[in-house]
């Protein structure tokens, strides 16, 4: 079995820096022999990609994106996922450097937004189909202005009205960003995040 090398990323995995323990992964993987790759990475997934935590903000987007990472030092070595077999990477980080931001806001599987639109699309009441009739058409024509105000009691679905429209863009390929002022709200969102975090806003702290 393994033992010996998940011993020895159970030794690293507080005392160093992400980066460093998934370097030797890959060495590892080209120089010695590890009989089961995908599950060394499952156990360590997150040690090994600490150091993506302030790019991305989610933990999954950062698993995606260490793994990624892994990918390209491998590449260094003469090898790839496959053939250190590993499962594909979910998502190509291209010119990871300039554009994460664009590449984490893209990740996501077309198709199946097409399929989760379709659904939502079909459960949407009178006035909720009418408003996001009405956002579609302003946003898909680019015509102004193009800020819309929601109002509507608790429970009459405003969240679901917002997810439909993410889905809906996602389903064509395009970035959303959901963005609240509070990180509870947040969390009724996909892939949400709070102003400050997404557009980094800094914060004023009063003694």
């Amino acid at each position: 079995d393994d033992f010996d090398w998940i011993t020895l990323y159970n030794d690293v995995e507080d005392n160093t820096p992400a980066a460093s323990p998934r370097y030797q992964f890959a060495v590892n993987l080209a120089y010695s022999k590890i009989l089961d790759p995908q599950r060394n990475w499952d156990l360590f997934e997150e040690n090994f990609t600490d150091d993506c935590v302030h790019r991305l903000q989610t933990t999954k987007r950062r698993i995606h994106y260490g793994y990624w990472l892994l990918g390209e030092t491998l590449r260094e070595f003469g090898m790839d996922l496959a053939a250190a077999r590993f499962r594909g990477s979910e998502h190509h980080w291209v010119n990871r450097k300039v554009n994460v931001p664009i590449n984490e806001a893209l990740d996501f599987d077309q198709e199946i937004e097409v399929k989760f639109n379709l659904q939502s699309v079909s459960q949407l009441s009178m006035g909720q189909r009418a408003s996001y009739n009405i956002v579609f058409e302003i946003i898909d024509n680019n015509r102004q202005p193009n800020s819309f105000f929601l109002q509507g009691l608790a429970g009459t679905g405003k969240t679901f009205l917002y997810k439909s429209l993410q889905q809906l863009f996602y389903s064509r390929g395009q970035i959303v960003l959901c963005v609240a002022s509070s990180g509870i709200v947040t969390l009724l969102l996909p892939n949400g995040s709070t102003a400050h975090s997404c557009f980094k806003i800094s914060t004023d702290f009063i003694e």
